[in-house]
Parts: structure tokens; C-alpha cells; sequence
């Protein structure tokens, strides 16, 4: 999984495609002060990048490759990198699914 999330943080690991925008998108409207820790992120599809242009969450560490970083100079800096506290959460798209009975 590219975007792993915690109670208040995500955290990119590799590619990030369009898949993930949804997910992303939903995370970042319902977290309050969201923190996101681009630091092991690979490719990140337009569709991400504009959910995090879009929402400004605090970044924790920028992304590796410069241009992307460049991209995201002006969204807030979070402190310092904290253990997550919490278990990840399920994706936000799964509690938006209803059960037929």
C-alpha cells in the first residue's frame, strides 16, 4: 500500500497512483491537522499532488526527488517525526461503502 494512513498522519512509501487520490482526498478532508511524510515517496500521480496542494497538510519530511519537493516548498513544516500512536486506520473509502442486507 503506497499511502499507509495513521490517526493523524500519512505516510508514502513508493508510487502513489490516480487509485489513491480518492482515498487520499477523504483522508485529508476528515483529519483534522493532517501531517504527511513524503520522505520514501516515489511517484506521486497529479491527482495526490493536487489533493496536498489543495489541503496544505503539515509535511513531515519532503519528498526525495527535488522537482516534486520544489512543488511543495510552501505547504507548512510539521515538527519533529513522531512514532505513530495508533494502529493504521481502514481506508476511508471502505467506511463509505454500505452493506445491503
Amino acid at each position: 500500500m503506497p499511502i499507509i494512513y495513521d490517526t493523524a498522519q500519512a505516510r508514502f512509501e513508493g508510487a502513489a497512483t490516480v487509485e489513491e487520490a480518492l482515498d487520499f482526498a477523504l483522508w485529508l478532508s476528515a483529519t483534522e491537522a493532517a501531517q504527511v511524510d513524503l520522505g520514501a515517496a516515489g511517484p506521486i500521480h497529479s491527482a495526490v499532488l493536487q489533493c496536498l496542494l489543495a489541503a496544505r497538510p503539515r509535511l513531515i519530511r519532503p519528498p526525495p526527488e527535488a522537482f516534486l519537493a520544489a512543488c511543495l516548498a510552501d505547504l507548512p513544516q510539521a515538527g519533529p517525526v513522531a512514532a505513530p500512536t495508533a494502529a493504521p486506520i481502514e481506508k476511508m473509502s471502505d467506511k463509505n461503502k454500505t452493506r445491503k442486507t
